[in-house]
């Protein structure tokens, strides 16, 4: 216990200012797309999702009014339609898994399990590519997320 809060001591000690000059200018203020402050007690929308997903494991914006919704155990991509309030199509795209993050990108989706291989498939299509990852092999992966700018650094 004593190691732990030394520890936390000396991580928080680190964590002050700096007496080197900072040369970077200031972040620039991001305005939210919601009003603030944000409720999380106060929600502008709910939904009672359906007992298919009740074990999804990531999400992710497809078309208007529509989610993407990854089942976590089961090789499956629901669509859910915010406006009606129900799961309106699914796709299947092969097996079991522990599948922890979805994207969609360019037409295409993407899932990823927690053993880094990636799924590729196009909504509709029965083409189904899978791609390893080379992460360690013990590594547990438990998202996914797409940056849509380009790297100009």
């Amino acid at each position: 216990m004593n190691r732990l809060f030394l520890g936390a001591l000396l991580l928080l000690a680190g964590c002050g200012p700096s007496s080197k000059k900072n040369d970077k200018p200031e972040a620039g203020r991001l305005e939210a797309p919601f009003k603030l402050p944000y409720q999380l007690t106060k929600p502008a929308e709910t939904y009672t999702l359906p007992k298919e997903l009740t074990e999804i494991s990531g999400l992710t914006y497809y078309k208007n009014d529509k989610l993407l919704c990854v089942q976590d155990e089961e090789a499956v991509v629901y669509v859910f339609d915010t406006k009606k309030g129900k799961v309106t199509k699914d796709f299947g795209f092969g097996g079991y898994g522990d599948f922890e993050g979805i994207e969609y990108v360019n037409n295409e989706v993407y899932v990823l399990e927690s053993n880094g291989t990636l799924s590729r498939f196009e909504p509709e299509s029965k083409k189904i590519g899978k791609t390893k990852t080379d992460l360690p092999k013990n590594t547990e992966v438990e998202g996914l997320g797409y940056d849509p700018k380009p790297n100009d650094s």
